[in-house]
């Protein structure tokens, strides 16, 4: 006995399987990548959830899937600089704020003076960065740089896992094919 499924009821059963940790949105890119081999190849697939949930598994993000299945994520040495620092990014912006020659005293005695220009001007001084400490203005330039850095890891990433095994990408994560 054969019965077809709909894509939506088909995602509807793998998210509740209580054995798989689908989304619903993981659910459902398996269901429409397996129907989409089922077009290629012209042959039907029989829905066995037991077998996808033990064929594929799902992701937040190709890094993290990447790093489950061995691999080596690049390092460098300015990743190592700010070991030991609680807040990276603030670690990071301390350290070329003191290579440029301006210490935590200047960048206080800055926002300090910034302050008192702006209580004679009243509220006329809110232009842009103009009002932004020193420091927080290099954290936040430190911050888009890690972000990058992080944007960059997860390319290169998938590529990898692209390289090794099928990556079926959906809002939301991956769904990769164990190897």
């Amino acid at each position: 006995m054969i019965v077809n499924l709909t894509t939506g009821e088909a995602a509807e059963r793998l998210y509740r399987d209580k054995d798989a940790d689908w989304s619903y949105q993981g659910a459902r890119a398996i269901v429409e990548y397996l129907e989409s081999l089922e077009e290629e190849t012209g042959e039907p697939i029989e829905f066995d959830r037991v077998e996808i949930r033990s064929e594929y598994h799902e992701y937040s993000s190709a890094l993290e899937a990447a790093v489950d299945l061995d691999y080596v994520v690049p390092v460098t040495q300015e990743d190592y600089e700010g070991e030991g620092e609680g807040d990276e990014g603030e670690g990071l912006a301390r350290r070329i704020l003191a290579a440029v020659g301006i210490d935590k005293a200047q960048g206080d005695k800055a926002q300090g003076d910034k302050a008192q220009g702006d209580e004679a001007q009243g509220d006329e001084g809110d232009e842009g960065d103009e009002g932004e400490d020193i420091l927080e203005t290099v954290i936040r330039m430190v911050n888009e740089d890690l972000e990058d850095r992080e944007v960059d890891l997860e390319l290169a990433a998938y590529k990898w896992l692209e390289q090794q095994t099928t990556v079926i990408p959906f809002k939301g994560g991956v769904i990769v094919r164990c190897f």
